[in-house]
């Protein structure tokens, strides 16, 4: 038998997701949806995005996540060394399946597990760690001798 608050957080989530719409409803200005999520500040930080910038700011945030994902591989498959090639892609498939658990939470479509969305969700410790794969991958890069911003 299930509680009546089984669920609440991916409904929460849902909502708000929902009450965005194209383009949001604008930036410090949060329904009611919003206001009863937890959480907002880590895991469900997606859902913040989704209510106050709407489809537009979702998809700005996933094309960014790309552009890490692009410049890693790319770094990764310019490397020779066996190893630089496994710790560029190992890393930025750390990033990238972070990012996907904490949009498949914040949609309802995966348990919520706490996974806080790399970059983006307060805590020092996920930022710390993500920032010290990217300049692993940085390091790939620089060691193979690539410019990843042409001048």
């Amino acid at each position: 038998m299930h509680s009546p608050e089984t669920g609440l957080q991916a409904i929460q989530s849902q909502l708000a997701f929902g009450t965005g719409g194209l383009f949001g409803t604008g930036l410090g200005h949060p329904t009611d949806a919003l206001l009863q999520l937890p959480e907002t500040n880590t895991t469900f930080i997606l859902a913040v995005i989704a209510e106050e910038l709407g489809l537009v700011g979702v998809l700005s945030v996933f094309m960014l996540y790309g552009l890490i994902a692009w410049s890693g591989l790319r770094i990764a498959r310019a490397a020779t060394p066996p190893y630089a090639k496994l710790l560029a892609s190992g890393l930025v498939s750390l990033i990238m399946v972070s990012a996907m658990i904490n949009a498949f939470v914040a949609l309802g479509l995966a348990p919520v597990v706490g996974v806080p969305l790399p970059l983006v969700s307060y805590g020092p410790s996920d930022v710390l760690v993500t920032l010290i794969a990217i300049g692993l991958i940085l390091n790939v890069g620089r060691a193979e001798g690539l410019r990843l911003v042409t001048a």
